[in-house]
């Protein structure tokens, strides 16, 4: 980590509480700020690095650059989702190729992450699958797509072997299920906390990944 990464790694941190906090408070203005900026510092952190593959670290600065935009997209009063969604899916795409491209995959990793993400769509996939054929069915082929492709992104951070990139893609598709369940399945209590907490520690372990 060079000093300009830490910096903006302590920059995202108040950012990202106060971000937490504003889903518990309702402050809307708060969000609006708070939510893009975290993802920005956390970009910035990508670039500031010094990454042990600079191709890796092109394709996670691509990958963040879209998540930044899904944030915008999903926060504004508009009906975005979709936009966010397809957003994050060419960001995750990214992230999968970003863990591709140093090569040496860890074949025995590889199978375990293929192992957990088969167990995460067993257990709650299928349900919420189940649930937006049923209640949005316009909306069955792109959540399809989009847990064929973060299920990809976890079983490439598996097989990249390096933890805070296995615990980041974890991560981030516990954050995203729990967004989906909210949305879908069932709402539930302090649901956009949890969705954000997930998320920014999905990110972080994906930029730290990069020098790990």
């Amino acid at each position: 980590m060079t000093e300009t990464a830490w910096l903006l790694c302590g920059l995202a941190v108040p950012f990202a509480l106060a971000n937490w906090w504003s889903r518990t408070a309702h402050r809307q203005v708060v969000e609006w700020i708070t939510k893009p900026t975290v993802t920005a510092l956390i970009l910035g952190v990508a670039l500031a690095v010094d990454p042990t593959s600079t191709s890796m670290r092109t394709a996670f600065v691509i990958g963040l650059s879209f998540c930044l935009i899904g944030d915008i997209a999903l926060m504004l009063p508009a009906d975005l989702f979709v936009v966010g969604l397809g957003a994050f899916l060419i960001g995750h795409i990214a992230f999968v190729v970003g863990f591709l491209l140093p090569g040496h995959p860890n074949v025995a990793l590889a199978n375990v992450g293929i192992l957990v993400v088969a167990v995460a769509i067993l257990i709650v996939g299928r349900r919420i699958l189940r649930s937006v054929f049923t209640g949005s069915p316009q909306l069955g082929l792109p959540v399809s797509m989009y847990l064929l492709v973060i299920s990809a992104m976890v079983v490439a951070a598996f097989s990249h072997g390096v933890w805070w990139g296995i615990a980041g893609a974890a991560v981030f598709f516990a954050s995203d299920t729990l967004l989906a369940v909210n949305r879908f399945v069932q709402p539930f209590a302090r649901a956009e906390v949890a969705i954000m907490i997930t998320y920014h520690l999905a990110l972080f372990g994906l930029a730290f990944s990069l020098f790990g």
